[in-house]
């Protein structure tokens, strides 16, 4: 899977970690992502845009986002993230 500009790892460093988790999440062979703020099915370059992204792999066999999800307040909805 290519895309433009964008390869290999990532991590990024979380300040609240206490009050997050988080959710890993495979993409699909049509650049596809399931995102639990929207509750749908999105293209990956959008998770690589959002604030809560806090790894991706896109090398492996298997490429995934892992994203923070809060744990004590309900999922917010579209344009959160």
């Amino acid at each position: 899977m290519a895309l433009a500009g964008v390869v290999g790892r990532r991590h990024r460093s979380v300040a609240d970690a206490a009050a997050m988790s988080k959710a890993k999440h495979l993409i699909d062979e049509d650049a596809l992502v399931y995102c639990p703020i929207r509750g749908m099915a999105v293209d990956v370059e959008t998770c690589l845009g959002c604030r809560r992204l806090e790894e991706y792999d896109l090398d492996s066999r298997w490429p995934s986002v892992m994203c923070r999800v809060e744990d004590d307040q309900p999922e917010q909805r579209a344009g959160s993230g």
